[in-house]
């Protein structure tokens, strides 16, 4: 189960803002936030004289004092809300401050390079190597979180993910909870006498009687739980073939959230964690909440090395 009191929300000083901090601000209310700092990174042009990078950063200072007073409002009194300008590369800034000052979220805003809603190069770097959870907002994001979508693979890691859903959807007048699977179906089926379709209803019994186990340990009270259960050959596992019906699924769904966790089973079950998260962040058109423990990811003299 997670909580947040300590976010720190990567801010670009423009329109994109807005949805991250209104989606922040939802999220921070269901899940204990207390301090938010905002943190803005700029890396003046390589031409800028002495003066001109003064006057900048000068002029960036006044902009995040504004931003301070907008976060406040969306935040409320109860979170204390603080900004700061630091010259450097954004990726390199955020994650050197995530882990020199322990916080438990970061949150960052992602924008739009054609169709679809991309991560810019820092941005990215900041998924994969934060010491501790991610937030990523796309421009123009719904804030009311009543659908959440959770992908799983039965491990304990997907269950606090489930968990921390619920969470965030019992404050949700229309609580919807998404479960997207996708499970084995062998490449050597026809071995056995079997036809592909009755592989996979084989297997999907399989997916859905290890569910019916695993959702035990839940409470869903008033929400609405939907499966959305698909079969993938081994032979193809981790390809973008299933990345791209994995994102499919999700885009069927219509979720206002997915929430995965950074690590999970290194099978097929686990098509979207560890590494697969990452994609998905690049190219699944919705907020998306990384669960990463304390410990999970590189050190961050490592991370700062690969940036």
């Amino acid at each position: 189960m997670s909580d947040f009191p300590r976010i720190l929300l990567g801010i670009a000083l423009d329109p994109t803002d807005r949805a991250t901090l209104r989606t922040c601000a939802a999220l921070g209310a269901r899940l204990g936030a207390t301090h938010v700092s905002l943190l803005h990174a700029v890396r003046p042009p390589a031409d800028l004289d002495e003066e001109a990078v003064r006057l900048l950063m000068t002029e960036r200072q006044t902009l995040s004092q504004r931003a301070v007073a907008e976060a406040q409002v969306t935040l409320g009194d109860a979170v204390t809300v603080q900004a700061r300008v630091v010259e450097g590369k954004p990726a390199t800034v955020v994650l050197r401050t995530a882990h020199e000052e322990h916080y438990d979220l970061v949150a960052l805003g992602r924008s739009t390079y054609g169709p679809g809603s991309r991560l810019g190069s820092d941005a990215g770097a900041i998924v994969r190597k934060a010491p501790c959870s991610v937030l990523a907002v796309p421009h123009g994001a719904d804030p009311s979180l009543g659908k959440v979508l959770v992908p799983v693979d039965f491990s304990a890691r997907s269950a606090e993910a489930i968990e921390t859903a619920l969470r965030i959807l019992w404050a949700s007048e229309s609580p919807h909870l998404v479960i997207t699977h996708l499970y084995e179906v062998h490449s050597a089926y026809g071995r056995t006498g079997r036809t592909e379709e009755e592989a996979d209803a084989a297997q999907r019994a399989v997916a859905m009687e290890r569910w019916t186990s695993f959702a035990k340990q839940f409470d869903f009270g008033e929400v609405h739980l939907e499966l959305r259960f698909e079969g993938a050959h081994t032979s193809h596992i981790l390809n973008s073939h299933h990345a791209r019906q994995m994102l499919a699924l999700i885009d069927a769904a219509e979720p206002d959230l997915i929430v995965i966790s950074s690590q999970g089973r290194s099978n097929a079950a686990g098509v979207l964690l560890g590494s697969m998260a990452a994609r998905l962040v690049a190219e699944a058109d919705r907020s998306l909440l990384i669960l990463r423990r304390p410990g999970d990811n590189v050190g961050l003299i490592e991370a700062l090395m690969r940036l």
